[in-house]
């Protein structure tokens, strides 16, 4: 949610301005729809590899992440500031590498679970 704000805040071009709003609203749906998962079924964390993994069991993943990536990572683009630009393409590659490693760790766990 704060994300696009921030951009909006900074940008001065009125038709880029609207269109980090409709990324912040986008933001501001997504995370209600996340607070009211983590509020409805229990949050489960485990440490995999160094790194803390959070597993919250909601509906709808594919689309609950294009949307969160949409409102925090590809709101930059439309930015008119070549340093938030860059912000924003490398935010969108730090979480597709983050996403790869939650595939593979989860493709990992599938394994073990049908060699068992």
């Amino acid at each position: 949610m704060y994300v696009p704000f921030a951009m909006g805040v900074l940008e001065a071009v009125r038709w880029r301005k609207r269109t980090l709003f409709a990324f912040e609203a986008t933001g501001i749906a997504v995370g209600l729809y996340l607070l009211y998962a983590i509020a409805a079924r229990p949050l489960v964390a485990e440490l995999v590899g160094g790194h803390i993994v959070y597993d919250s069991p909601h509906f709808y993943l594919v689309p609950v992440m294009v949307l969160y990536l949409a409102a925090t990572c590809v709101s930059g683009f439309c930015s008119s500031h070549g340093f938030v630009r860059l912000f924003g393409v490398l935010s969108l590659c730090r979480s597709l590498r983050r996403m790869s490693f939650m595939s593979e760790r989860s493709s990992r766990s599938s394994a073990s679970l049908r060699r068992s």
